[in-house]
């Protein structure tokens, strides 16, 4: 225990050890009290509480030892997978749960929170992402011995209403001539016409640099990706899947577009406005796809409908969907069907007139 001293008001201070951090720097506690006491009882109760485990780690704060495990987890964890665990934590988890101890978290309380989130019109997918982050903080709980059993296994998800989806598909002609006028007349809408003539996935257009596109043969090759984690651009830049690597011949309109806006050595083809040689940062790309759908008047299209229309429109002109993946990037033709094709009105028409000519 560090030095005893008296303040004004009349009460003891000082600190206790409970450990050290990774440089090996004491970790100190801490405790007050009226009475000397009071301080020694103080004392061995901190202790308790951070050097002993089992029942006496049992009456850890929910929120300590949340944090714990999230420290403990983030180095085995994809870093997207660590934000989102973080964001849940503080946004939901710790502000119910925080001030509880481990113990003190029965069944009843735990049902009684997850029906409160549902009559809040929380969606299923939210209190599921909740379920799944206590279950592995219970999950480890159980093992270290603090509680003798998991009490989600008791615990039944509130039904919740779902609200409606706004389904991805294949755009109309008047949203196609609007994308495209802006695309072409637009300072910033070369943007669009790279996503509507490549199907590439946004982080993929945004991690597109010089040396990635040939203009001379009329191709780009998909080499790099840049998502976000949070407010901030990841390090991390590999691309999706293994598929994801690879080369889309693109049409003469892309091509005169590009060389209208050529982009030299390590500078990005949407880079940072201040310095092109550093990617853009998510706030300046979320405020360019706004300017964009405003002047197109689709604020309702995300820039993923337009692999979404990519492949319905490749898929509608007789592309097989085997071929059609090794420009979409997808590892299956499955999801590539399933999730990304949705006919077009000009392949509805087309299908309806193979149809009639198979009667004459």
């Amino acid at each position: 225990m560090a030095r005893l001293t008296k303040q004004a008001d009349g009460r003891y201070h000082t600190t206790v050890v409970v450990g050290h951090d990774a440089r090996g720097k004491a970790i100190r506690k801490p405790i007050a009290g009226r009475t000397l006491k009071e301080i020694d009882d103080k004392r061995e109760e901190v202790l308790r509480h951070y050097a002993l485990g089992g029942k006496a780690r049992a009456e850890v704060l929910f929120g300590e030892y949340a944090a714990e495990w999230y420290y403990a987890i983030t180095p085995t964890i994809a870093e997207k997978t660590a934000d989102g665990y973080k964001g849940m934590l503080n946004a939901c988890l710790i502000p119910i749960f925080g001030n509880r101890q481990m113990r003190a978290l029965t069944p009843p309380i735990i049902q009684q929170e997850f029906n409160n989130l549902a009559n809040q019109k929380y969606s299923k997918s939210y209190l599921a992402k909740c379920r799944t982050i206590l279950n592995r903080i219970f999950k480890r709980a159980v093992a270290e011995g603090i509680l003798p059993v998991n009490p989600l296994s008791v615990v039944t998800m509130p039904k919740t209403k779902s609200k409606p989806k706004v389904v991805r598909r294949a755009f109309t002609p008047e949203e196609t001539t609007r994308i495209l006028r802006v695309g072409s007349t637009h300072p910033e809408g070369l943007l669009l016409l790279v996503l509507y003539y490549t199907g590439m996935r946004p982080e993929e257009v945004r991690g597109l640099q010089a040396e990635h596109i040939d203009l001379k043969r009329g191709v780009i090759h998909v080499r790099q990706a840049i998502t976000y984690v949070s407010n901030r651009t990841a390090e991390d830049r590999s691309l999706k899947t293994p598929q994801s690597r690879r080369d889309i011949p693109i049409p003469q309109v892309l091509v005169r577009a590009l060389r209208k806006r050529p982009v030299f050595g390590d500078n990005f083809l949407f880079g940072a406005l201040k310095d092109p040689s550093k990617p853009i940062s998510r706030t300046s790309f979320h405020k360019l796809w706004t300017r964009l759908m405003v002047q197109t008047d689709t604020p309702y299209i995300t820039p993923y409908w337009f692999r979404h229309n990519f492949t319905s429109m490749m898929v509608d002109r007789g592309i097989q969907p085997h071929e059609l993946m090794r420009v979409t990037g997808h590892a299956s033709t499955n999801i590539l069907i399933k999730v990304y094709y949705h006919p077009t009105e000009a392949g509805i028409e087309a299908a309806n007139q193979k149809v009639l000519s198979a009667w004459e």
